[in-house]
């Protein structure tokens, strides 16, 4: 997949169109991408002159005299070529012109591009003018990896990556986020060179700017490598210098894998893709969230709380004496019914009559 070193060649090759009017347009695929020029914006090309050709992250614009952008992003297999280079490719290895699969032709009096994707996942769009505040596919993309020179653009970027739970490849590769332009390659290279795993997070300021200056540096060393490299693919890899982790991460299918200094590449999954790892020098750190930095200075401390003061334990209420079971109570009043008094006897018969029975026994005696 072109990267930004890649794609910078390619801006390179469509700034041979600057300046003069385009003498034609066409599309020589009948099968092109499924975002592309309508035949009426293809038409409308011819006549205008490319005034700049412009480049961000991984994203090239031609700056139309209409006052429109051509947009071309290469995504996966898209490739700008010229009559006089034609970037190697597998699938271009014959170094035709046009290549197979050529979508688009533009011609001047004097230059002559051609782009083509043999996957047809690239696009080629026009938008009007006017995208630079409007929330177009320019402005969408962080800041191009090489602007990470400027000091301005370097503390927004580091802010943004450090301190992040993410792992730092993954935000790497956001090209919405921290900067544009760095792919899987350069981000493996990049971590390989600040010898950090890709997985890391919770990095310091300090790691931050460290990580960026060398994305920087190493897509400068690309570029500056891809222009001095002759043609031919047997060649590309040896322009690079050699101790990039470049010349071995491609051969990751042989055992034994190892970079220039003899220690074993390893290969994981991180932020979505492939990453090369060599495992002595790239340890992941574990770090609690606590310890992440994402300002200038670490945001101090907050005050604990004061703890409340325990409210005083109630009083226990006494417990309600249980009730009686129902047979108990019963039992109750029944030894209760026995302890009862008897009941009293009969009155005797009063004296008067006892007295009176005594005389009637007398007088019958006489």
């Amino acid at each position: 997949m072109p990267e930004l070193p890649e794609v910078e060649t390619f801006r390179r090759m469509l700034a041979t169109l600057e300046g003069s009017p385009l003498t034609s347009a066409s599309a020589p695929s009948p099968t092109p991408p499924k975002k592309f020029l309508s035949p009426s914006e293809l038409s409308s090309l011819p006549g205008q002159t490319v005034l700049r050709a412009e480049r961000k992250g991984k994203l090239v614009r031609l700056v139309l005299s209409g006052g429109s952008f051509l947009y071309i992003h290469q995504m996966m297999t898209g490739r700008v070529s010229t009559p006089s280079r034609v970037v190697a490719l597998e699938s271009l290895s014959s170094g035709e012109y046009p290549p197979p699969h050529t979508h688009l032709v533009l011609k001047t009096a004097t230059a002559e591009c051609a782009w083509s994707d043999s996957r047809r996942f690239g696009q080629c769009f026009l938008a009007p003018g006017g995208d630079g505040g409007g929330g177009g596919p320019w402005d969408a993309l962080a800041p191009d990896a090489l602007e990470l020179g400027r000091p301005a653009v370097l503390e927004r970027a580091a802010a943004a990556l450090a301190g992040q739970a993410k792992g730092a490849k993954e935000l790497l590769l956001d090209q919405k986020r921290v900067c544009a332009g760095v792919g899987n390659w350069i981000a493996d290279e990049i971590m390989y060179r600040c010898e950090m795993h890709p997985d890391q997070n919770h990095l310091t300021r300090e790691e931050a700017t460290t990580l960026l200056l060398a994305a920087r540096d190493i897509c400068a060393t690309a570029i500056r490598c891809n222009e001095e490299k002759a043609s031919g693919p047997d060649s590309e890899m040896n322009a690079f210098p050699p101790g990039w982790l470049f010349h071995y991460r491609w051969v990751k299918q042989a055992k034994g894998c190892k970079d220039a200094e003899g220690r074993t590449i390893t290969f994981v999954q991180s932020g979505g893709r492939t990453s090369a790892v060599v495992a002595a020098i790239q340890k992941k750190q574990g770090r609690s969230r606590q310890a992440k930095e994402k300002g200038n200075e670490e945001k101090p401390a907050k005050k604990a709380k004061p703890a409340k003061k325990a409210k005083p334990a109630k009083k226990a209420k006494p417990a309600k004496k249980a009730k009686p079971a129902k047979k108990e109570v019963a039992a109750k009043k029944e030894v209760a019914a026995k302890k009862e008094k008897p009941a009293k006897k009969e009155k005797a018969a009063p004296k008067e009559g006892k007295i009176l029975a005594k005389r009637r026994s007398a007088r019958a005696k006489q």
